[in-house]
């Protein structure tokens, strides 16, 4: 067995963090991990990536979205969008000429 794998399938983490590419990269490798949730961030997770990675390790992908000034912002737990969890954070969000769009 790959030594990655045998590493991988010996911990087993309850939780996974990653990216889309690197959560993609996991699922090709014969690994038999039973994660409880997996929490993407850094890259767009497609819906096509998080429908894949829930089949394949058969639990939610979270898909973060944070800043390194903000730390964590909002997530998504489906395909529905992001629902902002930071009450002490102002968000504004901007149309293309600059202007603020309605909530």
């Amino acid at each position: 067995m790959i030594l990655r794998v045998y590493f991988i399938n010996e911990l087993n983490p309850s939780i996974l963090t990653g990216d889309p590419v690197s959560f993609s990269e996991l699922s090709r490798l014969p690994v038999s991990i039973t994660p409880k949730v997996m929490i993407s961030s850094a890259c767009v997770l497609t819906p096509a990536i998080r429908t894949m990675l829930e089949k394949r390790f058969l639990c939610p992908v979270i898909d973060l979205y944070s800043m390194t000034e903000s730390r964590c912002i909002a997530a998504a737990i489906d395909n529905d969008g992001y629902r902002i969890f930071r009450p002490d954070l102002y968000i504004e969000i901007l149309d293309t000429d600059g202007k603020s769009v309605p909530a």
